[in-house]
């Protein structure tokens, strides 16, 4: 059995997706996969944990492959194992598919 995708503890505390235990996580970065209509192109996003935001083809998004619609990542770390994480949702046939992925923005096993 796999363990479920996000883990909170009895406050509502999110737990590191990486190392599964600490509650020490922070959430940085939020990046999107926008698109004009469906199918269109993509116009990436990425807005930092200072507000800055950068729209242009320099951002590299955490989703590999965005599909045919939108898709959100939250980019984060953890302060006990060090790790890196993006917490990715991805708009695919009217359901909304979930996943972790790590720098280089591959997929972590849950």
């Amino acid at each position: 059995m796999t363990r479920p995708f996000l883990n909170v503890d009895v406050d509502g505390i999110l737990l590191c997706p990486l190392c599964g235990e600490s509650r020490y996580t922070h959430i940085d970065d939020v990046f999107v996969a926008g698109r004009p209509r469906e199918d269109g192109e993509v116009v990436p996003v990425h807005i930092d944990s200072h507000g800055r935001t950068t729209s242009d083809n320099s951002v590299a998004l955490p989703i590999p492959d965005v599909g045919r619609r939108h898709a959100i990542s939250l980019g984060g770390w953890c302060e006990s194992c060090g790790g890196r994480f993006a917490i990715e949702f991805l708009q695919h046939k009217g359901q909304t598919a979930v996943a972790v992925r790590k720098p280089t923005w591959v997929p972590v096993d849950i």
